[in-house]
């Protein structure tokens, strides 16, 4: 949950030991590039890359060449530096390379990277027995003929976590492929890619472990969400897939003596929507469900409503490895057990400020627009609210915004509902209205004010 600027509340997973000389690299500040900051590197460096749009032949095809350096945002837990903080490939290249023995010590963290295109993997690929890590990472509109966004092959053990994966396309492998590896997904939200055969994950010869992710809105024409073949087996844990769509095998297609694990997940469809052709193994485990896993948006904002069948239904058996978050930076587990998909459920809410005017509304009126001004604690920045998720109510009765003006010099969200609406769920007397939505990482506010309303519809003024 990104609650403070300096909060040390890092979703940046993996604490890396480095010798006492590593340094700091700048980019652009020192260096101009994100290649001309790494032929300066050493073992141990961080490479940290200002809130930017970068471009350019010296800012893609990136090859980590064995180094066990940090490249990242200057802040990975904060959505709105990720978000703004882009490698662009501008269709001209992916944007790394992992394929020098690199491992766990070699970090890509808090970075967008958009429009890669390739053969294999369209934003990163991983090859020759590789384990890097990638956190709290977005890819977006890439492409490649395999792996829209990732590729894994030649034995490789990436980790990809807290990732969001979205709108990339591949023949196979919408979102991610992999051949003769064994990447580690967990955390994540893969949503809205495009394949012939996997619209989010092509698998083969592979062992894929999948831990704690949401799957939606993926599209193909075998495997909507995941297509395993060639003696391919895949784990999926604690893991949503819903609403991925196929001709054949909407949320899992398995074929040519493929294998599939399903733990404590929730699948739309249940084991009817998976294809398991002859050869091919689908396990499903008793603690899975097939029931809706009630987002608050299902066409946009993937956090779990208070009545959603995957809160605390997830493995009982899981331990979160140290400091592991889910997507938002909150807990892993924050009851007793953890929840299913890459969300864990909060219902705490942070408290905000409202000023609702005017502060008297009469029944009779004729006005349009009831204005809120919402504002917050030092820390939080209007920038990082979703606009999308605020409304106004009465007790258990919301109304939505007509328009939403985000004010980030005087750090205020001016928010404009329609008089009529409000009109319709208040009666005489003093009323508190409640404000209330999200911030782009899942954190809840909720503000208060008390109007005075008057009815004078039958021309007496009330008391």
């Amino acid at each position: 949950m990104f609650k403070r600027t300096f909060s040390l509340n890092l979703v940046f997973l993996f604490a890396l030991s480095v010798p006492a000389s590593a340094q700091n690299r700048f980019v652009p500040l020192e260096y101009q590039t994100i290649r001309e900051a790494i032929a300066k590197c050493n073992h141990g460096d961080v490479v940290i890359l200002e809130p930017a749009v970068y471009t350019g032949p010296d800012n893609r095809n990136i090859d980590f060449m064995g180094l066990a350096i940090t490249i990242k945002s200057t802040n990975p837990s904060n959505p709105h530096i990720v978000n703004t903080t882009v490698i662009d490939c501008e269709n001209a290249g992916r944007a790394f390379i992992f394929q020098s023995g690199e491992d766990a010590n070699s970090v890509l963290a808090g970075l967008t990277i958009i429009n890669g295109k390739s053969v294999y993997g369209g934003a990163i690929n991983f090859s020759n027995a590789t384990k890097p890590k990638v956190a709290n990472c977005v890819f977006s509109a890439n492409s490649a003929s395999y792996g829209g966004a990732v590729a894994c092959g030649g034995g490789s053990r990436p980790l990809l976590a807290n990732c969001i994966i979205k709108g990339n396309s591949a023949v196979l492998g919408g979102a991610i492929y992999s051949n003769a590896a064994a990447p580690t997904i967990t955390n994540s939200l893969i949503v809205a890619n495009v394949a012939s055969l996997g619209g989010a994950i092509g698998s083969a010869l592979n062992s894929a472990a999948v831990r704690n992710c949401t799957f939606t809105g993926n599209n193909a024409s075998a495997g909507g969400a995941i297509y395993c073949y060639s003696s391919s087996s895949v784990s999926l844990e604690n893991t949503i897939l819903w609403q991925n769509t196929a001709a054949a095998g909407p949320q899992l297609f398995l074929a040519n003596s493929a294998r599939a694990d399903v733990i404590y997940c929730d699948v739309h469809g249940g084991p009817s929507n998976a294809v398991v052709k002859d050869g091919c193994t689908l396990n499903w485990d008793a603690g899975s469900i097939a029931d809706d896993p009630c987002f608050v948006q299902s066409d946009g904002d993937y956090h779990l409503l208070e009545n959603s069948p995957c809160i605390d239904t997830g493995s009982p058996l899981l331990i979160p490895v140290p400091a592991e978050t889910d997507i938002d930076g909150d807990p892993r587990i924050i009851n007793k057990r953890v929840d299913i998909g890459a969300d864990e459920f909060s219902d705490i809410a942070i408290p905000a400020y409202l000023a609702v005017y005017p502060p008297s509304l009469n029944l009779a009126s004729n006005a349009q627009w009831i204005k809120c001004h919402i504002w917050f604690p030092e820390g939080y920045n209007v920038a990082d609210v979703n606009s999308s998720s605020i409304f106004l109510a009465v007790k258990e009765n919301k109304i939505l915004p007509q328009k939403i003006e985000i004010d980030e010099v005087q750090q205020l969200v001016v928010v404009r509902f329609d008089c009529l609406d409000l009109q319709r769920i208040v009666s005489a007397g003093l009323v508190e209205l409640t404000a209330g939505g999200r911030f782009i990482d899942g954190t809840k506010f909720k503000a208060a004010d008390t109007i005075k309303v008057i009815d004078n519809r039958g021309g007496k003024p009330s008391k």
